[in-house]
């Protein structure tokens, strides 16, 4: 999973346009990832990112750093996942009838 999101991120990084950043909040909904992951992940592959005059953090498109990590990557939750195994385990107990 960390490799497709790897992937994910240095496709967005080099397809955006340089003058427009990406905010990291859309990109933690395309990755599945909270938003201060997302961070954590972009600063691992190398990008830098910033935050604008309201407070939102941007990933700055065009970055030439992007890499994978040597030591390998942290390991990172998938969104929504906590409430996707909260329904199995109420339907396993008969609740979701």
């Amino acid at each position: 999973m960390t490799c497709v999101r790897a992937l994910a991120l240095a496709f967005i990084n080099n397809g955006g346009y340089k003058l427009h950043p990406y905010p990291l909040a859309h990109l933690s909904n395309l990755l599945m990832m909270k938003v201060s992951e997302v961070e954590s992940f972009c600063n691992a592959c190398g990008l830098e990112t910033c935050t604008d005059e309201e407070g939102n953090k941007l990933l700055p498109m065009k970055q030439t750093t992007f890499c994978r990590p040597k030591g390998g990557f942290m390991r990172y939750g998938l969104m929504g996942l906590d409430q996707f195994e909260d329904q199995l385990l109420n339907c396993a107990a008969g609740e979701g009838e």
